[in-house]
């Protein structure tokens, strides 16, 4: 399934079939902070977008930047990078964490944080704007629309507290490159990276949002 909300960032003509990447770094903290608080905190992405090739993407950078800013602001320079054969543009973006219902604005996605009955926080990915409004102010002239490889999401959870957590992962997930184990033990001080499969990015892409994770202290 292709993730197009994400692959609708890639607005220049006619893209190598590789797949668009988002990566994020959150801390238990701040998740923490937004179940208890219902106030928002932000997190930076990296966003890499597929480009045809290193002369396209420096030719084209701007034009993709000017059209990004109108859904998100950027939180970095941009640049073209080579990973492998392909070639991607660049750049970081805020990535809002926020409590169950709330929306914020001028933002591409959100992770958001719902704490349980039982004590636990679930965390969801979604996206902010619906892919209908993401397509047409950032794709809708490209002739033929562009189809990609599953859009690669990952978010790193990092554990900053004091105290040891257990994870549970979402069906959908690979955990730190491997398929996931029923419960994972996360000591203070360290990470655990979820990748969402294309499985969870076409209910992303559905509006739906995926819930790839859950965490309560043991």
């Amino acid at each position: 399934m292709h993730l197009r909300p994400l692959a609708s960032l890639l607005a220049l003509p006619l893209l190598a079939a590789c797949a668009p990447e988002l990566h994020s770094t959150v801390s238990v903290r701040d998740i923490a902070r937004v179940a208890t608080t219902g106030q928002p905190v932000e997190a930076t992405a990296q966003l890499r977008i597929p480009q045809p090739g290193a002369a396209e993407c420096a030719a084209n950078l701007q034009t993709l930047v000017s059209r990004l800013e109108m859904l998100a602001p950027i939180a970095s320079e941009p640049r073209c990078v080579s990973v492998g054969f392909d070639t991607f543009a660049e750049l970081r973006t805020p990535l809002a964490i926020v409590p169950f219902g709330a929306k914020p604005d001028h933002r591409l996605a959100a992770i958001v944080a719902l704490p349980t009955n039982s004590g636990a926080t679930d965390l969801a990915f979604r996206l902010v704007q619906p892919f209908g409004d993401i397509f047409h102010a950032v794709a809708a002239d490209i002739s033929p629309r562009p189809r990609l490889d599953p859009s690669i999401i990952a978010v790193t959870l990092r554990n900053d507290g004091d105290e040891p957590l257990t994870l549970l992962a979402g069906g959908e997930v690979v955990v730190n490159g491997k398929t996931a184990p029923p419960e994972i033990a996360l000591a203070a001080g360290e990470i655990a990276e979820f990748r969402l499969t294309a499985t969870a990015a076409g209910l992303i892409e559905s509006g739906t949002g995926y819930t790839f994770a859950s965490f309560r202290r043991q």
